[in-house]
This record gives structure tokens, sequence and C-alpha cells, in this order.
């Protein structure tokens, strides 16, 4: 399990309470450290999460998308303050 960091602030943008960053996985790691995640992220009581998955060829943030969209979770495309396209921010 990959560790649950702090996100850094920007004064800019709502407040992400952790993020989580999947660069060099493939989809199917991806997925179970996103659920694991998404889980400890609800027990703390976490509003918004950032998921980054880097841009790429899409492969990692397309079966990222379709996992959060299977389990219903409310996500979007990060904006440029909070890290632009590679990256989904998760309201829990």
């Amino acid at each position: 399990m990959r560790v649950m960091r702090k996100a850094k602030v920007n004064k800019f943008a709502p407040q992400i309470d952790a993020e989580l960053d999947l660069h060099g996985l493939y989809e199917s790691e991806a997925i179970d450290e996103v659920s694991e995640f998404l889980l400890n992220a609800e027990q703390k009581k976490f509003q918004r999460v950032r998921v980054v998955t880097g841009k790429g060829k899409g492969v990692l943030q397309n079966g990222v998308r379709t996992w959060l969209l299977k389990e219903n979770y409310i996500f979007e495309t990060a904006k440029i303050t909070e890290g632009g396209s590679g990256a989904l921010i998760v309201k829990l």
C-alpha cells in the first residue's frame, strides 16, 4: 500500500485533504490503491482528495475514472491550480 500523504496547500483552490500518486502502477494495482485510499479517507472524514494518475496515454486515468463511476463516487478533473488534467479530485 502506498502512504496517504497530506496534500500541498494552494491558497487559490479549495482544500485538498490528502493525495494519492499512482505513477508507475498498472491499472489493476492502481484501482486497489484507490479503493483503499478512499476507504481510509472516508474513515478520516476527509471531504476532498486528489488522485494523481499522470497524463501519459490516459489508460490509467480512464481505468480509475471508470472504477469511480461504477462505485458512485463524485469526481472531476483537477483544475490547473490543483494539478491539472493528470489528476482527479474526488469529493467524499
